[in-house]
């Protein structure tokens, strides 16, 4: 099995698409209503599956060559995925746990802001848009809430600047962490409530623990990587009734939730879709439908959240 036959088939489909539209140099400049005419889909829907593309390392997603021009992407080779796909995978939040990072990241509350600096450029001043181009969140909203908090630390990690060929633009540039900056910013993290960061070495005893339950649930025969490639992910399909969903083909739960094993009730789809993909979930903590979609199994559209704040979430929403 190729890296293609693994895509759902609108991303099977959009990635067929841009083999049609690539230009001499082997770049797709056509539009996203373009696409979505020619596949079938509707706009935010190809919007979507360009972004999954881009985060699965089938494509490139390449800098405009204005702020008016249209995105721009490059076809990777089936060779070069392979090689790639890991680190394209970790310019997506939502497809990465805090492996890798920084101790003074590894926070609940900075883990998107550490995923962000650790793939930005540093020293360069970028607009709001370049910054969203690295696929590290979905707007520009949540961009720069994401910029604040690194600017609000006690020892700056972003600072925005006017840019002067634009009134009404401002640059971020992202300033590499030193040692100094890191215990600054560690000790003061230590003292907000909730916030302290969880060490590498206390996380990975997790993380194995974490594993070890997973095979059991399974018997250990295979692991839930396994299971949801030969269980679930064959029955993921495009929820027509919400653009940017992926749903479980059949039929879902008296709750709204999609279960594979009558057995185990515990196992839903969007959660085997979770540990399959991204791996690692807090101990503790639940998975909330951003889209507000129980059936979906989209990781796009989860979010790890811990007891109280599902709560809140929820008594806010009524």
């Amino acid at each position: 099995m190729n890296a293609t036959d693994k895509l759902n088939p609108t991303d099977q489909l959009v990635l067929s698409a841009l083999h049609q539209f690539t230009n001499a140099q082997g770049i797709v400049t056509e539009s996203t209503r373009t696409i979505a005419a020619h596949v079938g889909r509707s706009a935010p829907t190809v919007a979507t599956s360009l972004k999954r593309l881009v985060a699965n390392g089938q494509i490139e997603a390449l800098p405009k060559t204005s702020t008016r021009s249209i995105g721009r992407y490059k076809i990777i080779e089936e060779s070069s995925v392979k090689n790639r796909g890991k680190t394209l995978l970790n310019k997506c939040p939502l497809l990465l746990g805090s492996e890798g990072l920084p101790d003074m990241f590894r926070s609940p509350a900075l883990r998107t802001a550490g995923v962000l600096h650790r793939a930005a450029v540093k020293g360069k001043p970028s607009t709001v848009p370049e910054l969203l181009g690295l696929g590290i969140v979905r707007t520009a909203k949540t961009m720069r809430k994401v910029l604040g908090q690194l600017n609000e630390l006690p020892s700056p990690l972003a600072t925005p600047s006017p840019d002067e060929r634009h009134a009404q633009r401002i640059l971020w540039t992202l300033h590499p962490l030193t040692s100094e900056a890191e215990t600054i910013n560690l000790q003061y993290l230590n003292q907000l409530p909730g916030a302290m960061p969880k060490m590498r070495a206390q996380q990975e005893i997790e993380y194995k623990e974490q594993q070890q339950n997973y095979v059991r649930w399974f018997g250990g025969h295979h692991d839930v990587a396994t299971a949801y490639a030969q269980d679930v992910e064959p029955f993921i399909i495009p929820d027509p009734n919400n653009p940017g969903c992926m749903v479980w083909a059949k039929e879902p739960s008296e709750d709204g939730y999609a279960r594979p094993y009558p057995s185990k009730p515990y196992l839903t789809v969007h959660r085997m879709a979770w540990l399959a993909l991204v791996g690692y979930l807090a101990p503790g903590h639940a998975l909330h439908h951003a889209c507000g979609n129980r059936a979906c199994a989209s990781v796009y559209h989860l979010m790890p959240v811990t007891p109280e704040q599902h709560r809140a979430i929820h008594q806010t929403a009524v």
